[in-house]
């Protein structure tokens, strides 16, 4: 009896363990050309002329910095910005959708726009934690289970169209306004429930107390 009940609170656990998947945090595949993202430094070695880096809104899609897209204010802090793990704003030069190959640069970005890009992620970065959320709650307690992906482009996605932001959006279902979905097609009530209960727990992001590790 003990080995029975081990096993099924072993199923039990294992039941409760959801995939939703992973996901962009925006429609697009791709960055546009000039377009400031947030990214991680993943690999930096000091004989090579470029380093790597993941786009944290575009699923860790890699790209890659070269060394003289540095501005010459920031030639003393390249070691810096180089660090594994550390955190920047940079800015497109090239994409090719083809190849999947992504091209920034350090240079040709301003502090305010660097610092509005920052706020963007923090948004993008509540709403993603807010689907994702959702999408495992669906997953355990709805005949209507999607992944991540689908719940992004069921609803996130044309909440961004309708508001320019999907948390946006989302203060406003905080708030009690009750046609925040409204105009968006074809979403069952449990969905809407569910993304509420979702938005309800998630805390408001805060401003960054490291905001000038983006702008510096």
């Amino acid at each position: 009896m003990e080995g029975e009940g081990t096993t099924n609170h072993h199923a039990s656990s294992l039941a409760e363990k959801v995939v939703v998947g992973k996901c962009r945090m925006y429609e697009a595949e791709f960055p546009e050309r000039d377009e400031l993202v947030l990214v991680r430094v993943i690999d930096s070695r000091p004989d090579e002329l470029f380093y790597t880096v993941a786009l944290l809104e575009y699923n860790d899609k890699e790209g890659i910095v070269l060394r003289d897209h540095f501005s010459g204010r920031r030639c003393s802090k390249i070691a810096s910005a180089q660090r594994v793990g550390k955190e920047e704003v940079a800015r497109v030069v090239r994409v090719d959708k083809e190849r999947g190959y992504i091209d920034l640069s350090m240079r040709l970005r301003s502090q305010d726009s660097a610092v509005e890009c920052s706020k963007r992620y923090r948004k993008s970065k509540a709403v993603h934690c807010i689907m994702t959320h959702a999408a495992e709650l669906l997953q355990r307690e709805s005949e209507n289970g999607l992944t991540l992906e689908q719940l992004y482009r069921r609803v996130g996605w044309p909440l961004y169209a309708k508001y320019g932001h999907a948390y946006d959006a989302f203060e406003k279902a905080a708030a009690g306004e009750e046609d925040v979905f409204e105009g968006i097609a074809d979403i069952p009530a449990d969905i809407k429930h569910t993304l509420l209960q979702a938005i309800q727990r998630h805390p408001q992001p805060r401003p960054s107390t490291s905001l000038a590790a983006f702008t510096s």
